[in-house]
């Protein structure tokens, strides 16, 4: 022993290779070599050992990469930690366990060995809990990754970590975050908490994380969003909300968030959105919606989007696409990188998809022709291209009566005599026709009652059939008219006693001469 040391000394004085030892923990490697190897690149191939890494470089201090494995219970205190201090230039840390380990804490020791540690990654350990700085004070440490079983973070779990840029703690349980868990981080860049249990969000979480870029928050069971939960996230660029439970989005919900440029809400269950859902998103490129509940698009809600490129609003319940909704971003739908995803929508077609139609044939967006080219819609109780429809197929009426419209809503207040009588014309083979006004639909029939009570029967085009279970029951109960076209509307007033023809009926005829004569025999 007392050789080993004084050639160790000789080494370091005469500067050879060893010469990077650090002479102030020599005598705590001599003095567990009994019991571990003095190097922890050395443990790989010497069994059993608590600890088995493998390194880049096996010589002393000249490791960069560790790639260790727990291989049975280690406490906390353990002098096996020591061992670390032998790769003190160490840069990135990789630990996980095997079949037989077991590690419920973070080895704050052994970080602290390692002085230039700037990755650390740990894998499918037993860590329950990250209390308060639970990584120690660590200056040069700047990426952490937990994939763990992880259900708590405790205030100030990351404190005390001034050149932190990357926390990736996913694949965890982790079922809320408090207030003040990412505490003074000046240099977070990136936090991904997806497929963990995140339930809860609480208000100003992110408010000391002022350089974030990036937040992660997909595949948990978030509900509700509120403006305040986003505080402090003025220069975020990327907001990843991917598989929540998320049923509305409110007004100015993501007001704080200036600089988004890509926001992914895509697989939650969205059913109604604030027309001021995206208020203050002025640099937001990209925009998911896809695979959720809406069945509406109110008007504004893609107001002051100047710059959004891409929107994906597939799988959801829309019926319609007014062109007034989309007139803010039209124009940058035609540029090549354009993308637009509209499919499986119950999509009717009608005057609000004519403007799709003009897309189309003007975007030069290789993907917007394409996928506009092959968009189906409801036409007459059948699904087809909207590609193959034509501007007077689908919008020679105007735009139609909800089917919820109920019958006894329609009567002088929407149509009057004079709305009728200015607008008959005359058809081809001389029946008085009606050119309805802008506020009628050609759908299904109605029974119409003019300013003199006057009855009025109008034949119109039936709804499809697939969608006559949204109608009212006294809709349900009205007859349907068979062709495939529908007819001209026709008025025939109840008290007018001429026929198609423009003709007194004989029979009527014959009757009024009777009735002349026996005035005649009378006088």
């Amino acid at each position: 022993m007392l050789f080993h040391t004084a050639f160790l000394l000789f080494l370091a004085t005469c500067g050879s290779s060893t010469s990077s030892v650090n002479l102030s923990r020599l005598p705590n490697r001599l003095a567990r070599s009994d019991k571990f190897p003095t190097n922890i690149c050395e443990t790989f191939l010497n069994s059993p050992r608590a600890i088995r890494c493998q390194c880049d470089i096996t010589d002393e201090a000249l490791a960069e990469d560790l790639d260790c494995w727990i291989t049975e219970t280690i406490e906390e205190d353990d002098q096996v930690w020591n061992i670390f201090d032998s790769q003190e230039n160490a840069m990135d840390l990789k630990i996980q366990l095997k079949s037989e380990g077991y590690l419920n804490f973070v080895p704050t020791k052994a970080l602290t060995l390692l002085s230039e540690l700037k990755t650390l990654n740990m894998y499918n350990t037993n860590i329950k809990v990250l209390p308060p700085n639970a990584f120690g004070k660590h200056h040069m440490l700047s990426s952490i990754t937990l994939n763990n079983s992880v259900e708590v973070l405790e205030e100030s779990a990351f404190s005390n970590l001034s050149e932190l840029t990357v926390i990736d703690i996913s694949k965890n349980k982790i079922w809320e975050i408090n207030r003040k868990v990412f505490h003074d981080l000046p240099m977070l860049e990136e936090l991904n908490l997806s497929q963990n249990s995140i339930k809860i969000v609480h208000d100003y979480a992110f408010k000391e994380v002022p350089r974030l870029l990036k937040l992660d928050l997909s595949k948990n069971t978030i509900t509700v969003l509120t403006p305040e939960v986003f505080y402090g996230l003025s220069v975020l660029e990327n907001l990843d909300l991917f598989e929540n439970q998320i049923t509305h989005i409110g007004p100015k919900t993501f007001e704080s968030l200036p600089d988004l440029t890509y926001l992914d809400l895509t697989g939650n269950k969205i059913a109604s959105l604030d027309n001021r859902a995206f208020y203050g998103l002025s640099k937001l490129r990209i925009l998911r919606l896809g695979d959720n509940q809406v069945a509406t698009l109110p008007p504004g809600i893609l107001q002051g989007l100047a710059h959004l490129t891409y929107l994906d609003i597939s799988r959801n319940q829309l019926k319609a696409l007014p062109e007034n909704v989309f007139s803010n971003i039209y124009d940058n739908l035609k540029v090549e990188h354009a993308h637009l995803r509209v499919d499986n929508n119950p999509l009717d077609c009608d005057c609000d998809t004519l403007w799709l139609l003009r897309l189309k044939s003007s975007s030069e967006s290789h993907f917007i022709v394409q996928h506009l080219g092959r968009l189906l819609c409801n036409f007459k109780g059948k699904l087809i291209s909207i590609g193959s429809l034509k501007s007077e197929e689908i919008c020679t009426m105007s735009s139609p009566i909800p089917l919820s419209t109920s019958i006894s809503s329609v009567t002088e207040e929407s149509v009057t005599q004079k709305d009728l009588t200015q607008k008959t014309t005359e058809s081809v083979d001389g029946i008085p026709t009606v050119i309805l006004p802008d506020h009628i639909s050609p759908r299904g029939i109605y029974h119409l009652e003019t300013e003199s009570s006057s009855e009025i029967v109008t034949s119109f085009e039936t709804f499809p059939s697939n969608l006559e279970s949204s109608s009212t029951s006294s809709e349900k109960n009205l007859p349907r008219h068979p062709s495939t076209r529908p007819p001209l509307p026709t008025v025939r007033p109840r008290n007018h006693d001429v026929n198609s023809k423009g003709i007194v009926p004989l029979f009527d005829f014959i009757l009024i001469a009777f009735a002349f004569l026996f005035l005649l025999q009378g006088l």
